[in-house]
């Protein structure tokens, strides 16, 4: 039984709070409240990764397909979760830190396509683009 009640809700004798973060009881996560938990890339969505047993007809052709991508990608995914880390603290603690960071070669290779797309339409379009200024 709580000693006592906060804002926060039921508080302890030592004054933290009486319920139990869903953190400290997830296995493969930090039990000390606030800290990071690092999975290795084999571990986010493969076999740390709960699914329902019962599968669906009608959603077969969409989830059913995400599920299996998921699946199959799982422990082959390009990026490292450590150094992942490091690399947001350092954009965190730049001086001056980019509006926008791209965390890995996969998001990098992706940014780079959609800039390409959007250069080659804005190319296109460009006549029009200029058509409506004033002469």
């Amino acid at each position: 039984m709580p000693a006592s009640t906060s804002r926060s809700g039921p508080t302890t004798k030592a004054g933290r709070s009486a319920h139990r973060s869903s953190r400290t009881s997830t296995p493969g996560r930090t039990a000390r409240a606030g800290a990071p938990t690092v999975r290795s890339p084999a571990e986010w969505a493969g076999t740390s990764m709960r699914q329902s047993p019962t599968r669906i007809a009608d959603y077969e052709p969409t989830a059913g397909r995400r599920r299996a991508a998921t699946l199959a990608a799982s422990g082959r995914q390009p990026g490292d979760p450590v150094r992942a880390a490091a690399a947001i603290a350092a954009v965190v603690d730049a001086d001056e830190p980019p509006l926008r960071f791209l965390l890995g070669s996969d998001a990098l290779a992706g940014a780079r396509a959609r800039l390409e797309r959007t250069r080659a339409e804005t190319d296109a379009n460009e006549a029009l683009t200029r058509s409506v200024d004033v002469p």
